[in-house]
């Protein structure tokens, strides 16, 4: 039997100023985008603002944030709690 508390992460990204998601991820690994990816985004989309970072979910940005800086919160909470940051509706 598995003794393993299930976790859920909460992901903030504020000041949100481009994305492209999807409407759900079988898992999920955000990270701050290479130079190579911030320079496709630019050729597609053009600059990003100087208080924003771009984050990529996918390769060749087919899930991406640029938004300011990303938060993450993780605890045993059910799908439907409210988030450590808060109510968003």
């Amino acid at each position: 039997m598995d003794d393993r508390v299930p976790s859920r992460i909460d992901i903030y990204f504020p000041g949100v100023e481009r994305m492209l998601l999807r409407p759900s991820y079988p898992g999920l690994a955000a990270a701050v985008a290479s130079p190579e990816d911030v320079a496709l985004y630019r050729e597609r989309h053009g600059e990003i603002g100087a208080h924003h970072t771009m984050f990529t979910l996918e390769p060749d940005l087919g899930s991406f944030v640029v938004a300011g800086v990303m938060q993450w919160y993780e605890d045993q909470g059910r799908y439907d709690d409210v988030s450590a940051f808060g109510r968003f509706d």
